[in-house]
């Protein structure tokens, strides 16, 4: 499922919140994220970085840096529960020299 799409500067770094709490179960929470980037605009080039991953509870928070500008990327995000469930959430970054 596409999350969102969202734009960012090529020297920016810039942190993006996924909120998994309706996907959970109970007292189920994230145990685990991992996350990778693809170039939807020129494929096999990808200069957009994960800069950090971090989770808590039922949030997710995925970090970037880089990218060229005019260039689209798709960031899958991977988070496991500790009850064994797997979410996979994707979202769009354009990156822009504004």
């Amino acid at each position: 499922m596409i999350l969102g799409h969202y734009r960012k500067q090529p020297a920016e770094i810039a942190a993006y919140g996924i909120d998994l709490l309706d996907w959970l179960i109970g007292s189920d929470n994230i145990a685990s994220v991992t996350a990778t980037v693809a170039c939807l605009s020129t494929p096999g080039t990808v200069t957009l970085s994960i800069h950090s991953t971090a989770h808590a509870q039922h949030e997710v928070t995925v970090t970037l840096s880089g990218g060229t500008a005019g260039e689209v990327y798709k960031v899958t995000v991977t988070s496991t529960s500790h009850d064994g469930l797997k979410n996979e959430s994707e979202f769009l970054v354009s990156v822009e020299s504004i």
